[in-house]
């Protein structure tokens, strides 16, 4: 196969692959089908839909390996190649598919281009759509915008190949004369081709000038090659042979620094589903990130450097995607004591009706949350501040036993055991709010 044709067909295929979907004829004169007008109308070919002679698109596909010949009864008749096809489909990640259908008895390949919707075009099998053509002498087409494509995948070949090229294929097929029997070649006496002959010293389509060869400093191998680094058909070329040498899915490098590098093939989708497909294919762009990333990484870190950049970047999304697959709170990722005995002070829920709250909850999430009771009676029991106890005689001889507590030396005594050092980083002030309660509704001291 010609990986530079290829890359072009694909192209065109992926631009109208967004399109209302039909079925096509994969060659115009298959089994004597470019004969009969109602399969002319209802399934158009694939030369007409690329607005190129059927002549010139059956070399095209030879070419590149899409169609093949065999021989029967003396004369090679050309086929569509399925394996080759899907082979194609897969290599360029294109939402195509082929069939095969026999309208009047003739067995063909179709290939279905473009979308099917539910609602506006449904999914339909080429026998669904031939038998309502018979029905009503006819089929509606859908209408597509594909002149702009259809010009740039011409002018794409044309940079490439020029007529000779894909003629050289065809040229050597013979075919039996039906009349004696003898054995006729398309071949010139002299092996050119007088249509492209160019021994005047003309230039062909693949001669550039020195105008376009690129900077020699910046770019010495493809000017030492004579090759036009601004031809997109070129690029494209390059990359695809430098991609097969090394498997089809990343080029590794040295780069200038010396370090290791890599190219990672990320085929395009036309939707967020089409990428969910790719990713689910086995060794996806994904994986060969995460192998080469894997290599100067221990474990699964690469894995994990790239959820917390997800995290970082696309927070809401993350949380979407966690929360859609019922994804668990880590195990240490736990509400603070004092964040729970805050919550349940404000909502006004006793210990009782707070263990009964956590145990839902904890069934219905598969894990605690919250910091549990026991961690908390560490936090806020056993570890009281002691007061300083003192008696107060007033002048008629009455003892008045009363005790207080240091303000600043409580908040010395209990931060610790409330914050962390790191808690404090970020903190340019603190506001504070000190209470106690005997339980009769009724204040004993209030600091603020």
């Amino acid at each position: 196969m010609s990986p530079g044709l290829l890359a072009v067909l694909a192209e065109f295929f992926d631009v109208i692959g967004s399109q209302k979907a039909h079925w096509y004829r994969v060659l115009d004169t298959e089994n004597g089908h470019g004969k009969d007008l109602l399969i002319q109308s209802t399934f158009p070919s694939l030369s007409s839909l690329m607005k190129m002679e059927s002549n010139f698109v059956h070399e095209l596909f030879v070419e590149v390996g899409l169609v093949k010949t065999r021989l029967y009864r003396g004369v090679h008749i050309a086929y569509a190649d399925r394996s080759a096809w899907d082979s194609f489909f897969h290599e360029y990640c294109l939402e195509m598919e082929t069939t095969v259908f026999e309208p009047r008895n003739s067995k063909n390949t179709y290939v279905r281009i473009g979308r099917w919707s539910n609602v506006s075009h449904p999914p339909r099998t080429p026998g669904q759509i031939w038998k309502e053509a018979i029905k009503k002498g006819s089929y509606n087409l859908p209408k597509l915008r594909i002149s702009s494509a259809a010009m740039k995948l011409a002018r794409c070949i044309g940079k490439q190949f020029t007529t000779s090229t894909l003629s050289i294929a065809s040229s050597k097929t013979t075919s039996k004369n039906d009349d004696n029997g003898s054995e006729t070649s398309n071949d010139t006496s002299d092996g050119s081709i007088a249509s492209n002959d160019t021994s005047d010293g003309s230039t062909t389509s693949h001669d550039i000038t020195k105008m376009d060869l690129p900077n020699l400093k910046e770019y010495p191998l493809f000017h030492s090659h004579g090759l036009n680094i601004n031809d997109e058909s070129i690029r494209n070329l390059a990359v695809h042979e430098l991609l097969k040498n090394m498997g089809g899915n990343a080029i590794l490098y040295r780069q200038k620094s010396h370090h290791k590098g890599a190219l990672i093939r990320i085929p395009s989708a036309n939707s967020a589903i089409g990428y969910s497909k790719l990713l689910k294919r086995k060794g996806n762009f994904m994986e060969q990130l995460l192998l080469f990333m894997n290599e100067s990484a221990k474990g699964n870190e690469a894995a994990a450097c790239l959820i917390q950049y997800l995290l970082d970047n696309y927070e809401e999304e993350f949380r979407e995607v966690a929360s859609k697959n019922n994804l668990m709170v880590r195990d240490d990722k736990k509400m603070e004591p004092s964040k729970v005995e805050a919550m349940l002070h404000e909502a006004g829920i006793g210990k009782s009706n707070s263990r009964v709250l956590f145990r839902h909850l904890n069934q219905f999430f598969g894990t605690s949350m919250f910091a549990s009771e026991k961690v908390r009676r560490k936090c806020f029991s056993g570890e009281e501040f002691e007061p300083e106890v003192c008696v107060h005689e007033l002048p008629d001889k009455t003892k008045i036993n009363y005790w207080y507590k240091l303000p600043h030396v409580m908040m010395q005594h209990y931060t610790p055991n409330l914050f962390s050092r790191e808690d404090f980083l970020d903190i340019s002030g603190v506001d504070i709010t000190v209470g106690g309660d005997h339980g009769k509704g009724k204040k004993r001291f209030q600091f603020l």
